[in-house]
């Protein structure tokens, strides 16, 4: 009570993954108690891993670990897999802005393979100025105590999705405004536990029964996919989210200090002391070293192993984009400093997309948004 800023931290989790619970709770966690304590009363900070807490297989032992923590939210009767994540999300911002006090003045959603730099990011909501980096502007963003905003690394669809701008799932922090038209969409979700819809519009009992490989490509598909159902329409969570709130009046804060583990999915960044939010943490080793800000051992390291999977044929990542995403280190790459930022493009491999692909990746899988850069490095490439 009385505090300047209460963040509501809600990490969306998957109950497999008690080893990076526990690598949150040993390290950002740690860290988000010690900035509440060194505030003067002017921070407040609560943090809840949120899973399904309906029945399944494993469930009973999420019991006794929310028991032993205090520290989580089993949302009832819900099933958790990759198509409860929309109702987690609801849920947990439900609970959020019903809390017993006061509704946060800010909610954090984040997942659990997630570090936060939970000082630095609390500091800029602390004074109420924004210091985003890698947008099509770098001035800070001044926020009054009221503005509705959202803060997160920002994607936009193209024209066959309507050309929303969404914020990325893994970490997006929005005010206390938008918290609450968050929690109000609640009335407007389907059933959560019923089953994902497909593009052919079948069942998916109807599309396994029909067989054959393009009913199999497709399950598979919308399964690795989270999201869930709304109105009985299947959406991904961050572009539902966009969706969401695309009509209401907010202001957008895009920021490449949110980004993804060098070399592994579609966002990476080198790792630093700008960095936010880092995603795709695979264990407690690499959570560790994140909060001990060991970035220089960590960054090579990713390099190390990006290069040794290309060179084996591999991808590097989980989600078969590692050879598209240029590192120092592999065969062919470049690497080109950008004031202070060092940018690993690795052309052969953009080449195999296209050209169009190519300048797409140089320049939004790398941040640079500056079109003089984008043109320097396009027609260098080309």
């Amino acid at each position: 009570p009385g505090a300047k800023v209460t963040l509501h931290v809600s990490v969306i989790a998957t109950p497999a993954r008690r080893e990076l619970r526990d690598a949150t709770r040993s390290t950002w966690c740690m860290s988000a108690a010690q900035a509440v304590a060194e505030s003067s009363g002017q921070l407040a900070i609560t943090i809840e891993f949120v899973v399904g807490g309906g029945s399944y297989d494993g469930v009973d032992q999420l019991q006794e670990e929310a028991a032993q923590y205090g520290d989580m939210y089993l949302v009832p009767g819900l099933a958790d897999g990759v198509q409860s994540v929309i109702a987690k999300v609801v849920a947990s911002a439900v609970r959020a802005h019903a809390s017993p006090a006061a509704p946060p003045t800010h909610w954090l959603r984040t997942d659990d393979d997630t570090w936060v730099n939970i000082e630095g990011l609390a500091q800029e909501l602390l004074k109420g100025v924004i210091e985003p980096r890698g947008g099509d502007s770098d001035a800070a963003v001044v926020l009054g105590p009221t503005d509705p905003f959202v803060w997160s690394l920002f994607c936009k669809l193209g024209p066959t999705q309507w050309g929303v701008s969404f914020p990325t799932g893994f970490a997006t922090v929005i005010s206390a405004f938008l918290l609450r038209v968050v929690a109000e969409a609640a009335g407007g979700m389907g059933s959560p536990g019923k089953a994902m819809r497909l593009d052919t519009g079948e069942s998916e009992g109807n599309a396994e029964a029909r067989g054959g490989e393009a009913a199999e490509a497709n399950v598979q598909r919308k399964q690795g996919a989270a999201g869930g159902l709304v109105k009985d329409v299947w959406l991904e969570d961050d572009l539902w989210f966009g969706l969401l709130l695309h009509t209401i009046k907010h202001q957008q804060v895009h920021d490449r200090r949110f980004h993804d583990y060098p070399t592994r999915h579609l966002n990476p960044s080198p790792l630093s002391n700008h960095s936010l939010v880092v995603h795709r943490v695979q264990n407690l080793s690499e959570m560790m070293a994140l909060e001990a800000r060991q970035f220089a051992e960590l960054n090579h390291a990713a390099i190390t192993e990006h290069a040794r999977a290309s060179g084996s044929g591999g991808h590097g990542d989980d989600e078969g984009m590692g050879s598209q995403l240029g590192t120092a280190g592999v065969p062919g790459a470049i690497s080109v400093q950008i004031d202070d930022r060092v940018v690993w493009v690795d052309p052969p491999a953009a080449d195999v997309h296209g050209s169009d692909s190519a300048r797409s990746l140089w320049c939004a899988g790398y941040g640079l948004f500056d079109s003089a850069n984008c043109e320097l490095l396009a027609s260098v490439f080309e």
